[in-house]
Formats: structure tokens, sequence, C-alpha cells
């Protein structure tokens, strides 16, 4: 048997690294109000030769241009404006839309003048799916398991279980059991520590470190926690051997665990205080749409450019060098950001435009990548564009991801969403319907679509899971 050794060897390999200022522009963009506002402010307490320069209008929302769309049919501002405010709607989307899944695929230009394709290897994250994306991708393992790690990431709930096992999965996905056999260990490996766990039991082991001495007996007490709520203290010391006073730090340890790991990431649909980005007005057939609030008026220190140019100290005049490049990138920056973002709610709009007609909030199916198209730029744009964006508009302020609605064999999410309701109300009680057994349904009636998808639809209309339902008699 050969022996084990240590060898040098050499490999060519090519990677894409982003620049400070390929960075700066993807981040900026994907900015909301409040925080660009933040990052200017900070800026201007660092860099000497950026100041606020004096806006061209008493108003600087309206000193700005509009880009105006038609809106067909007759239109009154008054009929609008007395549309019910609707706040914060968020529509849910697959991993890969929002993400921009098409990688080297696109435009590598867009109509403001120059978001690159560097952007399609930049993303942040924010949910536990990014998380465990992120992580997913660095491990190794054969493309069938990938693919069952995959649909286990989208089966989780919001605070981090699996409810489904082996068998349940592989009638919902392509994969088979053994894969996810192999797959869930792989997830449950993964941070935050107990995640994808079948019940809190497996949970709270998963989190147990295994060189802590008092793991083993952990696992015995976890187990163990019904007995140890209802009283029965002694009996479970009788039963098990262990000590009062070992029993007393185990469920110390097990108070330090968390129940749910899943539940410290967002879920991308939160945000408390909304600000709006855009503004669209409707007026006599036509809306006008402009950046709301005060966008920041930057511009450069003349004093400081005359200095740059005159000194003839080498320190100083890279210094200034330095600053001045970073202020001059960060104006045209925000500026880019504004004509990105203005660019792709004027699509938004026309496709959506029957939205701003008074008393008729419906939307056609439209995804990012429909608008990426229209403006020859990559779908990652126009998901960092909308990203934490709202527009307000005379109907309420809404969210733009609101404004992408998939189509799913021929039906839309509202119309979905409308069916599931439609067979919980009508479910016998005493045996409600399952997420697979609606999924199976809608199947027959010619809609396809996940098991996860049809859980979220289910959450996200506040209905309550299948043995939440059940009543007993």
């Amino acid at each position: 048997m050969a022996g084990l050794g240590i060898e040098l060897t050499t490999e060519l390999r090519q990677t894409m690294k982003l620049t400070p200022a390929q960075l700066q522009t993807v981040e900026i963009l994907q900015m909301n109000a409040i925080q660009l506002e933040e990052s200017v402010n900070s800026e201007l307490m660092e860099n000497p030769v950026l100041e606020v320069a004096e806006a061209g209008a008493d108003d600087p929302a309206q000193a700005q241009d509009k880009t105006v769309i038609d809106v067909p049919g007759k239109t009154t501002e008054r009929d609008l404006f007395d549309e019910t405010p609707a706040f914060d709607r968020y529509d849910d989307h697959d991993y890969w839309e929002t993400r921009g899944h098409s990688w080297g695929q696109g435009r590598s230009a867009d109509v403001s003048g120059g978001i690159a394709d560097f952007e399609k290897y930049y993303q942040a994250e924010n949910t536990l799916v990014d998380h465990l994306m992120h992580q997913l991708h660095a491990t190794k393992c054969p493309d069938g398991v990938r693919r069952a790690c995959r649909f286990v990431i989208y089966s989780l709930d919001k605070n981090g279980f699996l409810d489904m096992g082996s068998e349940e999965l592989e009638e919902a996905s392509e994969n088979t059991a053994e894969e996810f056999r192999q797959a869930i260990p792989i997830v449950q490996s993964m941070d935050p520590t107990g995640i994808a766990a079948r019940n809190l039991e497996e949970c709270l082991c998963l989190q147990l470190d295994p060189e802590d001495e008092l793991a083993e007996d952990a696992r015995v007490i976890i187990n163990r926690l019904r007995d140890i709520s209802s009283g029965k203290i002694k009996a479970v010391i009788r039963e098990t051997g262990i000590t009062q006073e070992r029993l007393m730090r185990i469920l110390e340890l097990i108070k330090s665990l968390d129940p749910r790991p899943g539940a410290r990431f967002s879920d991308g649909s939160s945000q408390k205080h909304i600000t709006p980005d855009v503004i669209a007005e409707v007026s006599g057939g036509h809306a006008s749409i402009y950046m709301a609030g005060s966008q920041p008026h930057l511009g450069l220190s003349r004093y400081y450019v005359e200095l740059a140019e005159s000194t003839t100290d080498e320190e100083v005049r890279k210094y200034l060098k330095e600053r001045i490049d970073r202020a001059a990138g960060l104006i045209k920056n925000i500026e880019q950001r504004s004509n990105t973002i203005i660019s792709v709610t004027r699509v938004i709009l026309e496709h959506q435009n029957q939205f701003l007609q008074p008393g008729d909030h419906t939307l056609r199916p439209l995804s990012m990548q429909e608008v990426a198209d229209e403006l020859e730029i990559h779908v990652s744009t126009v998901s960092r564009a909308v990203s934490g964006k709202y527009l307000k508009c005379p109907g309420g302020t809404y969210s733009l991801r609101y404004f992408f609605t998939a189509e799913v064999a021929g039906g839309t999410r509202d119309s979905i969403l409308s069916r599931i309701k439609e067979l919980i109300d009508g479910e016998d009680p005493e045996h409600p319907l399952s997420d697979q057994k609606i999924t199976d349904i809608l199947a027959t009636e010619g809609t396809e679509i996940s098991r996860r998808a049809v859980a979220k639809y289910r959450d996200e209309a506040g209905i309550l899971s299948t043995s939440q339902r059940r009543k007993r008699f």
C-alpha cells in the first residue's frame, strides 16, 4: 500500500475579482433611499473633496426630470387617490429568478451607461436560503445529491425545520429517497447548527458539541423534556441514572440552544418603516415617474481640486487625487442608480399600466427577465434595482417586487392563492388537506406548482398548517 505524502502542484485558474469601484457601483444600486442617505453622509464626513452642492430648485424632487408614460382610459387624480392604500406587499420569487440564474447570458451594458457584466458575480446574503445556498456552492457532492440539497433548503420553514421525510421528499421531486438521505445530513451540517431538523428534539441534538462531556446524557434528556416539563424529574433521574446535579447542568446547556435556528434570518419581505424610493403621479391619462425625496446634490470642492493641480507636494497630490476619484465615482454611481431605477420602474408600469386604473389592481404575469430584455441589461441589474425599493403611486405604497407576478401553467399568483383558499375552506375539518394533497389537486386542474410554493402561499395568507387545522370531535 502506497504511503500518503504531501505534494506541491501548480494550477492555472481564471478568477474574477471586483475592484473597489465596481463593488461601489453594485452596492449603491442595491441601496434603498435610507441606506443611500447614510452612505452619502458617511462619505461627506470622511472625504473633504466631496461637498453638498446647491440644488437647482427649491424642491429637488420636482427639479429633476420626470419620465412620463401613458395610462389607458380616462383617469383622474382624485379617482386614483381614493383607492385603499396597500403597504409592503411582497411577492416571493424563486431564488435563481431574483438572483439572476442565467449567469453568463445577457448584455453587458445598460441604458444608463454602464453596469457591466461583472454584476453577475456579485450578490448579497440576507435570507436563510441565501445563507445556505452560499455554503452549498462550496460543498463537494454528486449532482443528484446537490439538487436534493437545494430542494431540502427550499423546503425549510421560516424556523429552519424540515417537515418532510426522505420518502415524502422523493414523491414531491425528481430525486430519489437515497439522494435525500445523503442530502439531509449535508444541509444539517451547515450553519446555523440545528437547521433542517424534523422536530425540536433533533434540532437541539444537532446543536450539541460531540466533544462536550455532557453531550451523550444531554441527548437522553432532550428526548425526556416532555416528562421534565410535566414535573416528572424524579422519575427521569431514576430511569436514566443521571444525578440531579448533572441534570441541572444539562438543562442549563439545553437552555443555551436555539429552538428556532432559522428565525434569526430575514425572509426578505419585512420592512417596518417604509420610505418610498420612486413616485408615480397620474394626471390626464399620463403617469409621471421620478425619484422620491431630496436626492443628494453632490459636487467636488473647487478649493481642493485647484490645490491638487497646483501643489508641488507629491503626497498631497496623491491623497487629493484619490479622494477626487472616489468622490467623482460616487456622484456618477448615484446618478446611474437613479437612471436605472427610473428605467426599470417605467418598464414595470408600462407592462402593469392597468394597475394604475381606479378600482382595478390587476397584475399581468411579468418576470424580471422580461424587463431586463427590454432594457438590454442583465437580470441581476433589475433584481438589485428593485431590491428593497418601494413605489408610491395613487393606490398606495408597494414594493417594486410586488409587480413581478409569475405565470404558472396559465395561472397567476393571485389566482393560485385564491384556489388554495377555496380548497381549504371546503376541506373536511377532521381530515384537512395536506400541502402535498393540495399540490396534487392543482396539478390535476392544470396548475403545476411545488409543494413548497403551496406552503408559502398558505403561510402568506395566514392559513394554519394541516396539523393545526385538524379538529377532533
